[in-house]
């Protein structure tokens, strides 16, 4: 719940209830083991905070806040999460803000997104159990352009000359998709050893400007 008297005064209620579990193969292996599911890990957390913006580039608040959780742990000795405990805390803060302009070119009139951060972003990720004893698992993220960061170093570019230009004419890769597959193999030799076999950023073995990555300082550098 949201209520702001003023366009300077702003009062927020907040309650989040969540649940955080285990992977689902690890909750099919539990209830293949013990004929049960893993515990899952239960949070009821209550926030009221009140804030304020005394001017345009600075603002406080305080919060009042309790938390409520049910914890679980991996357990060694049955292989299973089982339920830890409970804990309640609370707690009173305060917090002042000062709000800073993101580097971006389109408050110059070159384009209409942030530098340093693509404009879509995609992750997926897949385990498989192969069978009892060997499990496969892939994540792989995708950065789908930095349309932003082409945008800044057209505008850095307008206030050199052109014989000084910090890029080449046409130079996009850099702001170009950046993509990293990563890939594991794994294999239960028994309880209490697992061997594992990971690839990281494989995608960069085919195609190397995949793997690249933008300097937040530098918009129009990258290292691959």
């Amino acid at each position: 719940l949201v209520f702001a008297p003023t366009p300077d005064d702003t009062i927020k209620l907040i309650y989040n209830h969540s649940v955080r579990r285990n992977f689902d193969e690890e909750l099919r292996r539990d209830f293949e083991t013990t004929g049960k599911p893993g515990d899952s890990e239960d949070i009821d957390a209550l926030e009221l905070r009140y804030s304020r913006n005394i001017s345009d580039s600075w603002g406080a608040a305080v919060s009042g806040f309790a938390y409520d959780a049910d914890l679980v742990v991996r357990s060694n000795q049955v292989f299973r999460h089982l339920q830890l405990g409970n804990y309640q805390i609370a707690g009173l803060e305060f917090e002042s803000v000062s709000q800073q302009t993101t580097v971006t070119g389109a408050v110059y009139g070159f384009g209409n997104d942030l530098a340093n951060w693509s404009t879509h972003v995609s992750k997926i990720r897949a385990a498989y159990l192969l069978s009892s004893r060997w499990q496969t698992d892939s994540s792989l993220l995708i950065y789908w352009g930095y349309p932003g960061a082409s945008d800044y170093a057209d505008y850095l570019n307008s206030l050199r000359p052109p014989d000084a230009a910090l890029t080449d004419p046409g130079y996009d890769e850099a702001s170009e998709i950046s993509a990293f597959l990563n890939a594991g193999l794994q294999y239960q030799v028994r309880k209490s050893l697992t061997l594992r076999l990971d690839g990281y950023n494989l995608l960069g073995v085919v195609e190397d400007s995949l793997n690249k990555r933008l300097f937040v300082n530098r918009a129009y550098e990258y290292r691959s």
